[in-house]
This record gives C-alpha cells, structure tokens and sequence, in this order.
C-alpha cells in the first residue's frame, strides 16, 4: 500500500531494490489512458489501476494476469491485503479478488479519491473532511470523525497513519489521534505556531509520530500523550510526508519560489535529533521517499534516484522520461516500478 505498511513508515526491510550503478528502465505496460498513482506488487504480480480497468501485471513477462473492467475506477492507490485488494472508485471504494479480478463488495458511499489503509481487519481512509472505517468484510461504512465538527478545513491528511488501534491524521493546524474502533479522540496536538501541517501523512514506529509542518519544522510527538518530544528545521514551506526506517526519518523538504524555489532530500537522525546528510533536487515536485534494506529512493516530476541509506552517496539516477511520473516509486525484492500519469509503468532494475 501507499507507505509500504499501515504506519506509513515508507520501508521494506526484506527488499534490496536496484543498487547498481548500471541501471534500466524497461516499459511493463503501456495503457490507454492515465495512471494517477503508485502500483502495488507482491510477488511476480503487479497491481494498478488504469483506463477504468484494475490491471494484475506479471512483472517478469508484462503479460496480464487479469483485467478488469470498473467504469468509475480511480488511480488511487491500491492496498493489498491477504488475498484482496482495496481500491479507491470515483463514488467509494472497492474490494477485488486479487487471485482472478472478481469483485467482493462495493460501497458507493459518494467520496472520491479513497487510498485505504488496511490492516488487522480495519480498512480506512480519510475524504471530504471525514476520517472513514469501512467494514472488511461487507464494506460498511463508519464515520469515526468529521473534521467539519472541529470547525477545521482544508488541508487535510489524505493517508492517515494507522497503529494498534489509533488512526493519526491532521486537519489544517491540528494533528489527531483517534481510536479507531469507537471513534473517541485520544489526543490533539496543535501546531505551534499554528501553521499547516494538513497536507502531510504522518509516519509511526509506534512510539512517536512524525509530522512536518508549513513552518518549516519536522515534529516528533508521543504516541501517548500527543505532547512534543523535539522538532527541527526542514527548509521546507509545504509539509512533506516522511518515511522512517531505522531511527533515520527520510523526506523532502522544498522551498516556496519567494525563497528561492529549492528542494533537498534530508536524512535526520530520531537519536541525533539532528540532519546527517542531504542532497539538492532539481524539482520541487517530490512524493514522499521509499526505502529498501540499504537504499533510499525517490521521484520527482521526471526523475527516479537512489542512495545509499546510511551515507547518503548518490547510486544512481534515471531521468529519461519524457511524461510526469504519477507517485513515489514501489520496490519488490531487486525490482523499483515507477508509473507515470501518461498510462505506461516501467521496471527499473
């Protein structure tokens, strides 16, 4: 699913990803029509959503396992679980068989743009200023909190963290944890200077969530209590949603074009609280990072780069694409896929 795991963290810790220098873009699939998001891979298959179709791609021969036909499919990202896959339609959601494509349930609730989060029989998502639990086995919906009661608006979350029962999401300045069984509000933390932190999804290990603010400040805040343990500075104007691995948070920080429009990808150290490496971007236009066993990668508007974790040293880049890249890239064992928004998804290896 989109962050690798429910906690957002980002990290595959099984996988290695291409590493070499010497690296290729091979074409796996050419569709019809637009790609918005991030495929899903578990094995040799590949799973993304296009021309109003839900693909199952075999990565190894880019022949289609399945396909099927949704009219309202959108190219949300899909999350996989067991032997489903949940994805987001123009009007709700939906659960797909993922062995053969056939439809489990459907629930038209009337939002668009869902991108579940699935985990331990828990499916949510947030929309339209609602954070939503959908039932896994028949889709129903729950409405576990409405942002529009808090009289807060837009910018908010729209992946939330989900961790042993609480739901981690922000609405404009405020970041919330809230169970996701009853519903209840465990704890809020404003930010402090009450700047945005709503277009960031926050990451968990469990112990701390990790949020990044329009103040240009990345916050640590106890999954307990939701006070602040530290924060530091990130250069970065728009929040940015970061990944962790390791005791080492990874994310993009990015200039607005008034203070020079520049962008880095920053290494910081939860222990050191503080930045041990980071490199300049050419774009501004960055998806949240991706990490492997050694690696970290990232893409931007028409770029795909990996480093090493731990040094920071550039491995490679690939920047040959000709159209916008549609979402962060998706690692499966020595394998990244990265999708681009003209329809074509392609194997780097």
């Amino acid at each position: 699913m989109y962050g690798v795991d429910p906690q957002n963290t980002g990290y595959h810790p099984t996988a290695t990803g291409p590493t070499s220098e010497d690296v290729t873009a091979k074409l796996l699939l050419e569709s019809n029509g637009t790609v918005s998001d991030s495929p899903a891979v578990i094995g040799d298959t590949l799973y993304t959503a296009a021309d109003n179709q839900l693909y199952a791609i075999n990565t190894e021969t880019g022949e289609n396992e399945w396909r099927s036909d949704f009219p309202d499919i959108r190219g949300a990202y899909p999350a996989i679980s067991d032997n489903r896959i949940y994805v987001g339609m123009n009007e709700g959601i939906a659960t797909v068989n993922r062995n053969n494509g056939n439809l489990i349930w459907q629930n038209s609730v009337g939002i668009s743009n869902v991108c579940p989060v699935v985990d331990s029989g828990a499916v949510i998502a947030s929309e339209n200023l609602l954070l939503y639990q959908f039932d896994i086995d028949n889709g129903e919906e729950t409405i576990i909190h409405n942002l529009r009661d808090d009289n807060l608006g837009r910018p908010y979350t729209s992946i939330p963290a989900y961790d042993d029962g609480s739901v981690y999401f922000a609405g404009e300045h405020v970041l919330y944890s809230v169970n996701a069984k009853n519903g209840s509000v465990e704890w809020t933390f404003e930010n402090p200077e009450g700047k945005s932190m709503g277009e960031c999804n926050p990451a968990t290990d469990g112990e701390n969530i990790y949020i990044s603010g329009a103040d240009k400040r990345l916050y640590t805040i106890d999954t307990e209590d939701g006070t602040q343990k530290w924060s530091i500075k990130t250069k970065s104007e728009t929040p940015q949603s970061p990944s962790l691995a390791n005791g080492i948070l990874y994310v993009v920080a990015s200039d607005g074009v008034l203070s020079g429009g520049g962008s880095w990808l920053l290494a910081i150290d939860t222990k050191k609280e503080e930045v041990i490496w980071e490199d300049s971007l050419q774009s501004n236009i960055n998806y949240k990072p991706v990490i492997s066993n050694s690696s970290v990668y990232h893409a931007n508007s028409r770029q795909v780069l990996a480093y090493d974790r731990e040094t920071g040293d550039r491995r490679w880049k690939i920047d040959e694409f000709n159209e916008p890249i549609a979402g962060p890239p998706t690692i499966s064992d020595d394998h990244a896929f990265i999708s681009l928004k003209s329809g074509e998804i392609y194997l780097i290896t």
